[in-house]
């Protein structure tokens, strides 16, 4: 079979601004006459028009704040019924530093388990920031930096089993 030449009249360029004599005419029987000089022009000018609006576009974006402001909370902890609401804090994804101090062992040690418990669910993390104070923070905040070993073993809660290693 011979190879077909390709007439560059019948091809179409620039996304079809451009048509063949041959198609104008059967486009004309059919009922759809095309105008060379006029659509073409009309066809450029939309194209010009859809890319600078495009470009006003573009130029107005701003960046914006995705995240407000965090609000840290300090409590101060001294009973069990306490927790709910340090709880709900994390939950809303505020850190929470909570100081159990004024709290007696086994409570204390309830208090971080359950705090523990409700911090992980929510992907966060937990710190001992100090003798008998935890920093219980949720996914949303970068905690950085670590207490060393020695102010660890130091530390109020050296005697309870659940700090223990």
């Amino acid at each position: 079979m011979p190879d077909r030449e390709v007439c560059p009249q019948t091809l179409l360029l620039k996304g079809g601004l451009k048509v063949s004599k041959i198609i104008d005419k059967v486009m004309g029987v059919i009922g759809f006459e095309v105008e060379d000089g006029e659509t073409e022009d009309r066809l450029e000018s939309q194209m010009e028009d859809s890319d600078r609006i495009r470009r006003q576009k573009k130029a107005n974006l701003l960046s914006l704040p995705t995240q407000r402001p965090v609000t840290m909370m300090l409590i101060k902890a001294k009973s069990f019924d306490e927790v709910e609401s340090v709880a709900q804090n994390i939950k809303e994804r505020r850190p929470v530093i909570v100081n159990f101090d004024e709290a007696d062992k086994d409570t204390a040690q309830r208090m971080v388990d359950f705090l523990s418990g409700s911090v992980f669910a929510l992907d966060g993390s937990v710190q001992k920031v100090a003798a008998g104070t935890f920093l219980f923070a949720t996914c949303n905040v970068d905690v950085v930096g670590q207490i060393n070993e020695e102010d660890r073993e130091k530390a109020f809660f050296k005697g309870f089993s659940w700090t223990k290693k």
